[in-house]
């Protein structure tokens, strides 16, 4: 149950959206729309068991929040809060205003011994990464006590206590809101206490869909957040060609938040198998009218493309490297001729289907069916077999500076 401090803390969260717009809307249109919203998400979204949703309180609480809706800013806040209650930033609007919550931070945050930490640092997307941060304890966001913002996230049924749902609530708490500041006061492993403003620190803007070079005859590939845009086929293919005579080539994964689609990452990899290759199973469920429930489990092949490259590649994964990238990720580690190098990933469930509401402009994704490597573990809990966070880092600093001596320690 919501206690009355939440409840009007809710409020306020709405009330920040009556600034972007002043159109009166109509209450019977959001109430429309939500209880399609749950329908959905009832019926379709694959986690909804695992999530362990109060879906009652969800449908009590909000429900009773539509009357207080003025304005479309507000509307939208309303919906993103919902999706919010499931914690899991594959389960997103196509949408948002200047007060919603962003995806990610350039850092990441785990937790232990009730406190949170900074585990991971977005270094390949940083023009100038701070300095001795991982292992450094969150103390304050925005002078507030961090603890307590924990507490005072607007969502309402989940259960805070779970260690899940916290990390993931401090996560978004530290993505932060468009428009306001994010400023961290962290206490450092060696005791010094300094604050970081994350809104100064400058990350790579690259126009390429890709960049590569050659090094010691080895070829190295980045990928620059591009796996969902279909021109990447054509511009890797004309790279490619040029990597023929290479020892190995190296595919830099880390920057692929945004994930992509399985056209794109089909085309990519068809360059590495000579045969019809497995590379994802995925797994739902159907129900038609009042009948049983009846699981339906599927394998996804990839086909080759010419020219074949038959000689070592390595992947490098990140936290950055989300969705179609973790699903590239674990396609290659089944690669007889491949090796998956890095940290945990994104960790984003399943592949998503787009939803429309029925009275607004803007849609959302859901999770519908869950994706699996071909070994049988589940794309999000897959983690390259050298995941320590320093280790790989060592690992890939050797790997980018000295390939050739790396991959001759790796045959």
């Amino acid at each position: 149950m919501m206690n009355k401090p939440l409840f009007f803390l809710l409020i306020s969260y709405f009330l920040i959206g009556c600034h972007g717009s002043s159109e009166l809307i109509s209450t019977d249109k959001i109430k429309d729309d939500f209880d399609q919203l749950l329908e959905n998400l009832e019926e379709h979204y694959i986690y909804f068991e695992e999530k362990n949703i109060d879906i009652e309180c969800i449908k009590c609480y909000y429900d009773s929040l539509i009357p207080r809706i003025n304005n479309r800013n507000q509307a939208l806040l309303f919906f993103e809060s919902v999706l919010n209650e499931f914690h899991d930033n594959h389960l997103i609007l196509s949408a948002n205003v200047s007060s919603s919550y962003r995806l990610y931070a350039p850092i990441y945050l785990t937790y232990r011994n009730d406190e949170f930490y900074i585990s991971n640092v977005w270094s390949s997307n940083i023009i100038d990464p701070p300095v001795s941060l991982v292992g450094s304890k969150l103390l304050q966001f925005n002078s507030n006590d961090f603890k307590t913002l924990i507490q005072e996230f607007p969502v309402f049924c989940a259960d805070k206590n779970n260690q899940k749902v916290k990390t993931w609530i401090a996560n978004k708490i530290i993505a932060g809101r468009y428009d306001r500041p994010r400023l961290m006061t962290v206490e450092q492993a060696t005791g010094d206490v300094r604050t970081i403003d994350l809104d100064q620190i400058e990350t790579k803007q690259v126009e390429d869909l890709l960049t590569y070079t050659i090094r010691q005859n080895i070829g190295i590939i980045c990928i620059n957040n591009s796996l969902g845009n279909n021109d990447l086929i054509g511009v890797f293919d004309e790279v490619l060609d040029n990597l023929m005579e290479t020892k190995s080539i190296i595919i830099d994964l880390r920057n692929t938040i945004n994930g992509g689609n399985t056209y794109v990452a089909r085309a990519l990899m068809g360059h590495f198998v000579d045969t019809v290759q497995a590379y994802q199973m995925h797994s739902t469920s159907e129900k038609v009218g009042n009948n049983p429930e009846v699981a339906r489990t599927w394998v996804e092949y990839v086909s080759p493309r010419k020219p074949f490259y038959n000689k070592p590649v390595f992947i490098i994964v990140g936290r950055w490297t989300g969705s179609m990238g973790e699903g590239i990720a674990v396609a290659f580690d089944s690669f007889e001729n491949a090796t998956v190098i890095g940290s945990e990933m994104a960790g984003l469930g399943g592949e998503v289907t787009n939803f429309s509401f029925r009275n607004r402009h803007y849609s959302y994704q859901l999770p519908t069916t869950k994706l699996y490597h071909i070994d049988g573990t589940l794309r999000e809990e897959f983690s390259p077999r050298n995941d320590n966070e320093n280790d790989s880092k060592d690992l890939i600093k050797r790997m980018l500076n000295e390939p050739e001596l790396f991959i001759k320690t790796k045959k």
